[in-house]
């Protein structure tokens, strides 16, 4: 039989809906954390080989898997898997950009090809180019070509080359830099990160006019060898990964004013960082031979806030507005089967019931506001608004009151 019992739980502001994805690529998972604390929460298994990216869009959670030709797709609120988007073998998916319109571009790196997806559909248009990075210019897809000869590992010059919606090409500018990797989008110009060869000779921040290829402006980053690139929408200054040219130690650099800073502390990101609303960058810091880390970066004080380790080789940030929780298990309500356990860690609530259970949030007023139903152990992520709330587990009401 339950008995009843009496938890007061005190939990200082509530963790904002929002979610960053990674994938622990020598772990074989996807997992979900908050940005504020950094709290890792929900997990799914997954067989993707050699990942580069992760992207979400209309709550489906992109995974681009370049080693088995695959992108898998998992529904962001649940990780829930989805139909993949399966190209040819061999094809090297590397980057992937969505249109307005629900397309999407993927580069083919190793088939010197782009894929046009949509909806079920996928077309391969040959490009004759080694295209790597994508990025969007209003309704165009701009792809970039690194110029690298992948027969003799040499770096050569690289461009971009502008398609249409439909991926019919419709501009090129071939030859820009030495290596050219990722580029962001700002207005009629696009920031091209150029890689340089493997002694940093040519590694640059170059600005591109989109028009006509005119190039405007340049960081010299020839001290370093940077491979990932990011814009903080709220002021504006780039951020790169990459290796010292001299020691090739991970750095973070931040560049601003047209000057360059090495962050302190951080060794690198892959993914795409996420500035949440205390104004704390988080940046996934991979490590291909152990343990990554999630860190939270103060860029007023240039400080690390908070880390925690995640799974080897973990790539591929990305970010959802919204709450991930287990899926939950569409079943008849059962009868307890010896003693059913509830925990409360933070804000996730974990159910330990044998077999089939049906668990019923309700306020101090009695009145049902959420109804989960799951089979066994089962974890949930809950989004409550501070309060009190009772909860009631198969009919039978545990009395746990907690203050939110």
């Amino acid at each position: 039989m339950l008995r009843y019992g009496v938890l007061v739980l005190l939990f200082l502001g509530v963790l904002p809906a929002q979610t960053l994805f990674f994938v622990a690529e020598g772990d074989g998972k996807i997992q979900a954390a908050h940005p504020q604390p950094l709290q890792i929460y929900a997990v799914q298994t997954f067989s993707g080989v050699w990942v580069n990216e992760t992207h979400v869009r209309d709550s489906v959670l992109h995974v681009v898997s370049s080693g088995d030709a695959t992108i898998y797709r998992f529904r962001a609120d649940s990780l829930t898997p989805l139909p993949s988007w399966v190209f040819p073998s061999g094809s090297n998916p590397y980057s992937l950009a969505f249109h307005p319109s629900g397309k999407a571009l993927v580069t083919l790196y190793a088939r010197d090809s782009i894929a046009l997806v949509d909806g079920t559909t996928i077309q391969p248009y040959p490009t004759g180019i080694s295209p790597e990075g994508v990025a969007l210019w209003g309704d165009r897809f701009v792809v970039i070509a690194t110029g690298y000869d992948r027969n003799n590992f040499v770096a050569d010059s690289g461009g971009i080359y502008v398609h249409d919606s439909s991926g019919v090409p419709v501009d090129s500018f071939p030859r820009l830099c030495v290596n050219p990797q990722t580029g962001v989008v700002e207005g009629d110009t696009l920031w091209l990160l150029c890689t340089g060869d493997y002694a940093g000779v040519g590694g640059k921040l170059l600005k591109v006019l989109l028009l006509d290829g005119a190039r405007l402006d340049s960081v010299d980053l020839s001290a370093y060898y940077p491979t990932a690139l990011w814009q903080d929408p709220a002021t504006r200054d780039f951020y790169v990964g990459g290796y010292r040219a001299a020691d090739w130690a991970g750095v973070v650099l931040r560049i601003a004013g047209g000057g360059v800073q090495e962050l302190q502390g951080i060794a690198g990101f892959s993914g795409t960082p996420h500035r949440d609303p205390s104004g704390f960058i988080v940046f996934l810091e991979p490590n291909f031979t152990g343990n990554g880390r999630l860190v939270a970066y103060d860029p007023v004080g240039d400080t690390l806030m908070g880390e925690t380790p995640v799974g080897v080789g973990a790539v591929g940030l990305s970010f959802f507005e919204g709450n991930v929780v287990n899926p939950d298990v569409d079943v008849a309500e059962g009868t307890p089967v010896g003693t059913a356990r509830l925990a409360l860690r933070g804000r996730v609530l974990e159910v330990n019931q044998p077999g089939v259970w049906t668990l019923e949030v309700l306020d101090v007023a009695g009145r049902r506001i959420r109804t989960f139903r799951g089979y066994g152990k089962t974890r949930k992520l809950l989004d409550f608004p501070r309060g009190v709330y009772l909860f009631r587990l198969n009919g039978r009401v545990l009395a746990r009151t907690v203050v939110w």
